[in-house]
């Protein structure tokens, strides 16, 4: 039979500092995985103003009653957009086709519990008008973070 022996002086003066040195290395790993996307945005990819106001305004009327006036979310109906892993890791493209087609309380990724309508429960509005609030949204992104990029 083989027995274990207690570590000696030496080894558990090792121990703790390992352990500690582990569990660092594994928290910084699980923020690594689960870091919010970052935005992909450079300096030569300029947002029109002209887009990014109509948005603002598209925005206020339709979006804001659920994603609060400054896109960070009413808890219970609508999920924060600034620092959102969703949009910032999707495409302008991918992102229209989104608000084109909205999100369904059945829907698995729907965490909220509430439908988020097509067009924001707007059918007047077209993909130009959806486009310009992502752009808007972009905006606000782009000036919480003037150095990181975004995905167009």
């Amino acid at each position: 039979m083989h027995m274990v022996s207690k570590p000696n002086n030496n080894q558990s003066s090792l121990l703790i500092p390992g352990i500690i040195t582990s569990s660092m290395a594994t928290l910084l790993f699980i923020l690594l995985l689960t870091q919010i996307h970052p935005l992909n945005v450079t300096k030569s990819t300029a947002l029109n103003p002209l887009a990014v106001k109509a948005g603002r305004t598209t925005f206020m009327m339709t979006c804001a009653a659920c994603h609060s006036s400054k896109a960070t979310g009413i808890k219970g109906l609508g999920k924060p957009l600034i620092g959102s892993a969703f949009f910032n890791s999707h495409s302008d493209a991918e992102l229209l086709k989104f608000l084109k087609t909205g999100r369904p309380v059945t829907d698995p990724l729907n965490t909220t519990g509430v439908m988020m309508p097509a067009r924001g429960g707007r059918p007047s509005l077209n993909d130009t008008d959806l486009a310009n609030v992502i752009t808007y949204i972009r905006s606000l992104l782009y000036r919480c973070h003037e150095t990181e990029p975004y995905r167009r």
